[in-house]
């Protein structure tokens, strides 16, 4: 089988021969469109390709122990494993939340200022 530019050029070769006034020709790996009458355009369909996304591994930071939380970066932030990703209040001590996994926050679970419970939800990392 030949290459796509080959089997076009051969298209539109038949083409200029042919009595056709227009040819559009779709496929999985392109499209063409060629016209004798400027009156007859391409029609307007979009050839961007459809591309599935990956399934995104998300982490949930949970609290670990019960605590103030005191604060969180800010969802969008990129984070390593093992970085802070916020701080809370324990007795009299303010200390860091720190994640197990790196990436990027994508949601809070809880809002700054609030008692969170020993494996509450706190925020949500995506891979």
């Amino acid at each position: 089988m030949a290459d796509p530019v080959t089997e076009a050029r051969a298209l539109l070769f038949q083409f200029q021969r042919s009595s056709l006034k227009a040819c559009h020709v779709v496929t999985q790996s392109f499209e063409l469109f060629a016209s004798r009458d400027p009156a007859i355009r391409a029609p307007s369909t979009s050839m961007e390709p459809t591309v599935e996304a990956a399934p995104v591994a998300e982490t949930i930071v949970e609290a670990p122990h019960v605590a103030t939380l005191v604060t969180l970066e800010a969802p969008g932030t990129i984070v390593a494993a093992g970085g802070a990703v916020g701080r809370i209040a324990l007795l009299d001590e303010t200390i860091d939340l720190v994640s197990d996994t790196g990436g990027t926050i994508v949601a809070h679970r809880a809002a700054p200022g609030t008692l969170v419970e020993y494996g509450e939800p706190i925020l949500t990392i995506a891979a």
